[in-house]
């Protein structure tokens, strides 16, 4: 008869929390469901809003800070979205790791970093070699290197035949913006 009444007594008690858990757990989902909607209709900053209120329950979730990253890339914050990336690289599906590696290199292309774009764009490849946009983006990255080292040369060049013949001229500056730096879908 006690078990019964203790029983009774810790399922009154943990009934009410289970109830609450799972409260949490849906309004998480449909903030990310509210979310993914929002972004679908390019309303990038509500989109962040409702991933950050999922986020909030589910901080370590990878497809959380996944759509948080896409939502921050599109709203131009590369820096933000790269660190929201970099927390979803847990994940275990190699479909969404390969997405995860291909965003962190947008956002060190769209930044200027194109030896770690590619080093990111590579390891997209790594898990799916036939991953077109990844093969893509490494190339347009490895291309503004070139063009990049270019400039540094031209500049150099410039700034040697200045000191010897003192003209000044404008200098011109290229930027590699061909790059598909949109990110994925929302998770």
């Amino acid at each position: 008869m006690k078990r019964v009444i203790i029983m009774g007594c810790l399922g009154c008690w943990w009934f009410p929390q289970l109830a609450g858990a799972v409260d949490l757990f849906s309004q998480s989902v449909l903030s990310i469901e509210e979310g993914n909607e929002l972004y679908r209709k390019k309303n990038f900053e509500q989109a962040l809003e409702q991933y950050e209120r999922a986020e909030q329950i589910h901080i370590q979730e990878p497809r959380v800070n996944f759509n948080r990253g896409n939502a921050l890339y599109k709203l131009g914050y590369f820096k933000a979205a790269r660190e929201a990336y970099f927390r979803s690289l847990s994940v275990q599906d190699p479909g969404l790791k390969k997405k995860v590696y291909y965003n962190i290199g947008n956002t060190f292309l769209a930044g200027g970093a194109y030896l770690d774009a590619m080093s990111y764009y590579r390891r997209s490849l790594e898990i799916d070699v036939g991953f077109d946009d990844a093969r893509f983006n490494l190339e347009i990255a490895l291309q503004a290197l070139k063009l990049q080292k270019q400039n540094q040369d031209h500049r150099k060049d410039k700034e040697s035949d200045r000191s010897n013949t003192r003209e000044h001229e404008g200098e011109e500056h290229e930027t590699a913006s061909q790059a598909n730096h949109l990110a994925f879908e929302p998770a």
